[in-house]
């Protein structure tokens, strides 16, 4: 077998075939895995939230600490050769690792690009919430900042974020499919203890408005007197508690709160949405984390420097002012990036709420608040998506809630599709030359056996 059939064979039985199902996988999965929103009795169920959390984009500042690994031309100068020779090879090694993490940043934003545009292409979804952490680190200066969130709205390419006219409008019907339902996390503007008035104001300059409310309302019945409404709220919940840098931001959250409270009607043809980055307070073994609150210093301010849950007590004031005793909704977050389901219940002997996960509560679900922390979009954690549907049953006289996932993947999958699609390429352009060169070495001693021929003749 000569050298060109056997590349010609590796291409047409190894390299175009796993190029095709690897394609066919990165591009179809929610196909493949039966993805789809929850529907109704009815058909599409008429909300349908396509839930993202924590995409945590990164950038300069994880590229710095390679910065800071390389001496400057003139230190390895001065250096004797014994020393200068190790220490260029060491200086090597720093500047592949930092290409290499520049690569990384790179596909990382193809990566997330692709779960967002796949899974809207084939799940049409009505609605579109990024559930906190849009960025990597609050601790960023404008600049980057700002160039991050340039990278963000390239990753969600055609999307548009929640504006002033639409909260005049106050009502999320109609062609919501391009907007992002987005509020902060403690990577975009830090926790109690750091947050501050500039960092809230650059993120609402960058991706929109935080601590409002929105109503859906389902497609009309004629025997259905009263309007079923759906409040979808966007709480700012790493200002609830204390102690806090900024005490004007708390109040600005307790007055939605307060807002949200007074709205709130016991009645079932209305249910809460409540969107938030931070999920409330859970026992411990309930989720992947527990309950946990870190400090400053005191002459750091001794604010909150971190936590995984909003606190307690204030988790039930929340419970309570949203959602009422006995009320039914939901309650979506992130931060946990492993993912959570629980349920919120009031208990009556106990007169406290209580709380379990969704696979073992066997109670009654009329009456209850269903909370999902959605696992993060990141690579790390598969790649995954949020389905949550919502739709009123009018012969029950209530709200009805469903959830599922779908995930693409760890990041690793992403690159080996983009790996085995340059190789084959490469494969095949250089069989194709090797072709046209044969070819053309071909046409000369063509030419030349034809007048021999003729001779002979």
């Amino acid at each position: 077998m000569t050298a060109k059939g056997l590349f010609s064979i590796v291409l047409v039985d190894l390299l175009l075939p796993a190029a095709i199902v690897l394609n066919i996988y990165l591009h179809f999965y929610p196909i493949l895995y039966g993805c789809a929103f929850p529907r109704s009795p009815s058909g599409a169920a008429p909300f349908r939230l396509l839930s993202l959390a924590d995409p945590q984009i990164e950038g300069d500042t994880t590229l710095r600490k390679y910065d800071r690994l390389i001496p400057s031309t003139e230190s390895l100068a001065a250096l004797p050769l014994p020393q200068r020779i190790p220490a260029q090879a060491h200086t090597l090694g720093v500047k592949a690792r930092k290409y290499g993490k520049m690569l990384d940043l790179w596909g990382n934003d193809l990566y997330l690009r692709h779960i967002y545009r796949t899974m809207k292409r084939h799940t049409f979804p009505t609605h579109v919430t990024v559930l906190g952490d849009l960025l990597g680190s609050q601790w960023i200066g404008d600049d980057e900042f700002f160039r991050r969130a340039e990278r963000f709205w390239k990753i969600f390419e055609g999307a548009e974020g929640v504006g002033g006219a639409d909260l005049a409008r106050g009502l999320a019907t109609g062609e919501w499919e391009r907007k992002l339902i987005m509020m902060p996390g403690n990577h975009d503007v830090g926790y109690a203890g750091d947050i501050s008035r500039p960092r809230l104001n650059r993120y609402e300059k960058a991706f929109g408005p935080y601590n409002y409310q929105l109503s859906f309302h389902p497609p009309e019945n004629a025997s259905f007197v009263t309007k079923p409404e759906l409040r979808i709220a966007v709480l700012n919940s790493l200002t609830l508690d204390t102690p806090i840098w900024d005490q004007s931001l708390q109040d600005e959250s307790y007055e939605f709160l307060e807002k949200l409270e007074k709205g709130w009607k016991e009645d079932p043809a209305q249910a809460t949405l409540l969107l938030t980055h931070l999920p409330l307070h859970k026992p411990a073994r309930i989720c992947v984390d527990g309950p946990e609150i870190t400090y400053f210093a005191s002459h750091h301010g001794g604010g909150i420097k971190s936590q995984n849950f909003v606190s307690e007590d204030v988790s039930d004031k929340v419970k309570g002012w949203v959602f009422g005793r006995q009320s039914k909704g939901v309650i979506m977050t992130g931060h946990d990036h492993e993912g959570c389901q629980t349920v919120h219940f009031w208990d009556e002997e106990r007169e406290a709420w209580g709380v379990r996960t969704w696979e073992g509560w066997n109670g009654d679900t009329k009456k209850v608040v269903r909370e999902v922390t959605v696992r993060s979009m990141m690579g790390e954690y598969g790649g995954n998506a949020g389905l949550f549907s919502a739709w009123f049953d009018y012969e029950n006289n209530e709200w009805v809630f469903e959830y599922t996932s779908c995930s693409l993947g760890v990041q690793h999958i992403w690159w080996t599709v983009q790996v085995v699609n340059v190789i084959t390429a490469i494969w095949a352009a250089v069989l194709v030359l090797w072709h046209v060169v044969d070819f053309l070495i071909m046409i000369p001693a063509k030419k030349k056996t034809v007048p021999e021929e003729k001779k002979k003749q």
